[in-house]
């Protein structure tokens, strides 16, 4: 269902090429859209009606606002106006791209650093990292010296439906360090991609021109081909495999860079282009797609409960503890910190990653006694098989994002999951009674051997029952 935001097509009926021309200039814009259901298909082959058509219908909450509040875009609604106004006033350079973008990805780093998401490299700190850096790197392009400039008129206008404002302080500081982080490490990227462009030998000026003129893929064949171990050459444009060769940045090249300074692809390939260079954009995906490969393996892992052998006796004590040092850790910090980001369990140790600044040398003894107190209470370890409305509305913690299943497991510590001293979202195992932490003879302490930063705004544990 398109409407027209220009107000310029007077109702009337348009041909087909009409509608297509005024689709691609955003004269008319889709804000609903409707499926009729009606044949059933199979291997790629309608067999007959549907016993049941059906319509699903769905409608952008953004764009029926832009309908309904009579402008053509929605950064002009009443949603993105305010935090876009404070972006208009201080930018020297009129880029509306650039401005979009900045409004839309600093809203987003806004909701999830006030979720407790701090950047890293891994899960969704990776996510929030790149929003920022993004923001920052266009922000620069238009002349905004701060992002933090945006927070207030963003904070303002959801604040009555998702309560910002306890956060704010938190994400103005999240927002500040990374930027400085950005643009040190965008310095130092520079400086590393300047060395690698200095030993590549430019394209040559007419053929470069006719290769920008040519269709991309060309250049992507060739280089695919390379990886494959073929003969690979640009014939359209009589550009040969040395010549190739002797100009390409590779896939691995520029993702070093950027895995390492966080320098975008796009700066990357400004920069080879401005040199008559090519990049293998192909190998880069490859590596990236690796590396996004593993970070999906480490959450998986993560959120597993991070357990080398859920065989090992030693290892399921160290998963109880990081139950109850987790729950210490909210008595000692309140419940804005001590949020798990993470945990590695082994038969030697626990480790643990929290939200929240450095521990004081008092708090660290204050969640060792809170933890061997419970244990010295021999408090049973139970579970209860919950419908996930019902197991959210316990007040079990859990990780903010993961996708759970209809059916949640929740291990409290305790005889009543009510009064539990501790309970999360958990699949096990664990022991049986928390005296089982004290060892065969009963005399193993909670002991934190390691407490130090792990990223920023996230603090690590590494803790022992000897």
């Amino acid at each position: 269902m398109y409407y027209d935001v220009s107000n310029t097509h007077g109702g009337k009926l348009l041909t087909h090429a009409e509608f297509v021309k005024a689709d691609d200039v955003r004269t008319i814009v889709e804000v609903w859209n409707d499926v009729f259901m009606q044949y059933e298909k199979k291997d790629g082959t309608i067999i007959g009606p549907l016993p049941k058509p059906s319509v699903d219908t769905g409608a952008g909450l953004e764009r029926l606002a832009m309908t309904l509040q009579g402008v053509d875009n929605i950064y002009d609604t009443d949603l993105l106006k305010p935090v876009m106004g404070v972006i208009n006033t201080s930018a020297s350079i009129d880029i509306i791209r650039a401005k979009r973008i900045i409004a839309d990805h600093i809203r987003a780093s806004i909701f999830l650093a006030a979720d407790g998401v701090s950047p890293s490299n891994t899960d969704r700190g990776y996510v929030l990292r790149k929003l920022i850096r993004r923001a920052a790197r266009y922000a620069k392009e238009i002349g905004i010296s701060k992002l933090s400039i945006l927070i207030d008129p963003i904070v303002e206008t959801y604040e009555g439906l998702y309560g910002l404002q306890h956060a704010k302080e938190s994400i103005t500081q999240i927002l500040i360090d990374e930027v400085i982080k950005f643009e040190t490490a965008v310095s130092e990227g520079l400086k590393k991609i300047e060395k690698i462009l200095e030993k590549k030998v430019p394209v040559d000026s007419g053929k470069f021109l006719a290769l920008m003129e040519a269709s991309s893929p060309l250049l992507r064949i060739s280089c695919d081909n390379r990886r494959n171990g073929k003969p690979y050459a640009i014939d359209q444009v009589s550009l040969t495999e040395s010549e190739i060769d002797a100009a390409l940045i590779t896939g691995k090249e520029a993702f070093d860079i950027y895995q390492t300074y966080g320098l975008p692809i796009e700066i990357i390939r400004e920069m080879a282009r401005e040199r008559r260079l090519l990049i293998d954009g192909g190998g880069y995906r490859i590596q990236l797609d690796a590396h996004q490969s593993l970070s999906r393996a480490g959450a998986e892992q993560k959120f597993k409960g991070g357990l080398a052998d859920a065989n090992d006796p030693m290892v399921v004590r160290y998963h109880t503890a990081t139950h109850l040092l987790h729950q210490a850790l909210h008595d000692v910090l309140g419940e804005n910190e001590g949020n798990q980001k993470g945990s590695n369990i082994t038969a030697e140790r626990l480790r643990f990653d929290f939200t929240g600044a450095k521990l004081t040398e008092d708090q660290k003894k204050r969640i060792e006694d809170i933890v061997n107190e419970k244990i010295t209470a021999a408090l049973p370890m139970n579970s209860v098989l919950l419908p996930r409305e019902e197991a959210e509305k316990t007040g079990a913690r859990h990780f903010f994002g993961e996708k759970y299943g209809d059916q949640i497991s929740i291990y409290f510590t305790g005889d009543d999951l009510r009064t539990a001293y501790s309970k999360e979202f958990c699949g096990g195992p664990h022991v049986k009674n928390t005296q089982e932490l004290a060892g065969p003879e009963g005399k193993w302490k909670f002991k934190i051997q390691k407490e130090e930063a792990s990223s920023q705004g996230v603090r690590r544990i590494k803790a022992v029952l000897e």
